[in-house]
């Protein structure tokens, strides 16, 4: 079975928290799942709290972190998963 990955999704400041994101990752998960993909990785930054809460609110969860990404003093990046069967 085939795993997909979202690289990058933005949405401009002015223009969050009015679903936007929820419709991007709605359409990559879909997408992924028309092609076979059986679930779907992304990465952000460990202290980007705002942003793992808004990917935890659309069905992803932390499955790893890489420490020290950024340096000694900096959280690394987390790894999130959802599962699209």
């Amino acid at each position: 079975m085939a795993r997909a990955e979202v690289l990058i999704i933005g949405v401009s400041k002015q223009a969050r928290r009015r679903g936007i994101g929820s419709i991007l990752l709605k359409h990559a998960e879909e997408f992924a799942k028309e092609r076979g993909a059986y679930c779907l990785f992304m990465m952000t930054y460990a202290e980007d709290y705002d942003v793992i809460a808004f990917y935890g609110k659309n069905g992803f969860i932390p499955v790893a972190t890489l420490p020290d990404v950024y340096g000694q003093t900096l959280e690394g990046n987390v790894f999130l998963r959802k599962i699209i069967r």
